[in-house]
């Protein structure tokens, strides 16, 4: 047992000897770490600067505006978009031009007047970046806020003056107080959220099929455990071709038959453990580490999981060359079968059945 041991730690030596691996092994946890803080400050709301030139308190215009503010106060750091008021429309232009603001919306004056005469085309004005992609994204929030008062506006309207409620006519002021209570069930029932709405999920999708309702997650975060999986996966194979250039050259030849074996997977095993345990440290430093006794304890079983598979890879070629051919074919199709970016498996059967043909399907699948 001691001179297997001895025989892992020589060969861990040895692997760490190589420049090119022992950098990959550094990198792969910076790499993810530097990953992590870029998709942080990219996770930011998405500053947008919003202009009203109607100055009448309580216009239409100005209830946008300020109902646009109040979008962004309540949703907080997990809506997408900060709406933040400006004074003129010179100073909206300013803010896109100068990239301050990734786009703005100038709310032209009279809009309850433009609406009535159906003129929509030009109620409001829209400033973005070349650049940009959300501004039709927040063109969808802008316009659901300014449909979801002017809705209300032509409830009651329609309640004062349509001709369905001609039976009113013969009581003094009833249009009129039947209008306001319409507008305020319109309100109540808004406000509870018992009205028919369309939501955007961006934690998750929500798929209905074969009867039932099924979730499934996509994390908006870097993928540090399931490119650690794909990583140790192909560690491994790298170590079955080490594997069959060290037989070739007979280095396990002065050792007693009864522990050949044993050290063959003692050196196969070496640089597998190696990035594990900076796929551990990419866990860590990207914030995706869990508890960690049960991080340990399925990564060490993944670790031997992938040395035996690599072993018996190599038992059945014997053939660096070959083993090297098969590399490529591991590595993208685990890449795209496994849930590594995507979880497509649960959307698409086929995908995961597919998956299952791949050692990093499993490991990932118990998280």
């Amino acid at each position: 047992m001691i001179n297997i041991l001895t025989w892992f730690f020589l060969s861990c030596k040895r692997y760490l000897r190589r420049l090119a691996f022992l950098l990959i092994l550094l990198l792969f946890p910076v790499g993810a770490m530097a990953f992590q803080r870029v998709e942080a400050r990219e996770q930011n709301q998405v500053r947008i600067a919003v202009c009203s030139e109607d100055r009448e308190e309580g216009s239409l215009g100005q209830v946008l505006a300020q109902k646009l503010l109040e979008y962004s106060e309540t949703s907080g750091r997990d809506g997408m978009f900060e709406f933040y008021l400006c004074d003129t429309a010179q100073a909206v232009e300013g803010e896109v031009t100068t990239r301050r603001a990734e786009c703005g919306y100038v709310i032209y004056e009279g809009l309850r007047e433009r609406l009535d005469d159906r003129d929509i085309k030009r109620c409001i004005g829209v400033y973005s970046a070349p650049s940009t992609v959300v501004d039709r994204m927040s063109t969808e929030t802008v316009f659901s806020l300014l449909i979801e008062m002017y809705d209300q506006i032509l409830l009651e309207r329609y309640v004062a003056g349509g001709a369905a409620f001609d039976g009113l006519d013969g009581q003094e002021g009833a249009r009129e107080r039947a209008a306001v209570e319409a507008g305020e069930l319109y309100q109540m029932f808004l406000d509870n959220q018992s009205t028919f709405r369309f939501e955007y999920e961006t934690a998750a999708v929500s798929v209905q099929g074969a009867g039932e309702a099924r979730e499934s997650a996509y994390e908006s975060v870097f993928p540090a455990r399931g490119l650690a999986a794909v990583y140790v996966f192909t560690t491994g194979l790298y170590g079955a071709v080490t594997l069959c250039q060290d037989e070739k050259r007979g280095l396990f030849l002065p050792l007693p038959g009864r522990l050949r074996g044993a050290c063959r997977f003692a050196s196969l095993a070496a640089p597998v453990a190696l990035s594990a345990l900076s796929g551990l440290a990419a866990l860590w430093l990207s914030g995706g580490m869990g508890a960690p006794g049960r991080e340990l304890a399925l990564l060490g079983l993944y670790v031997l999981a992938v040395a035996a598979f690599s072993c018996a890879l190599k038992g059945l070629f014997r053939s660096g060359p070959v083993i090297c051919c098969l590399i490529p074919f591991f590595i993208i199709g685990s890449l795209i079968f496994c849930p590594v970016f995507l979880d497509t498996g649960r959307l698409v059967p086929e995908v995961e059945k597919a998956g299952r043909l791949f050692l990093p399907y499993y490991y990932l699948r118990m998280f």
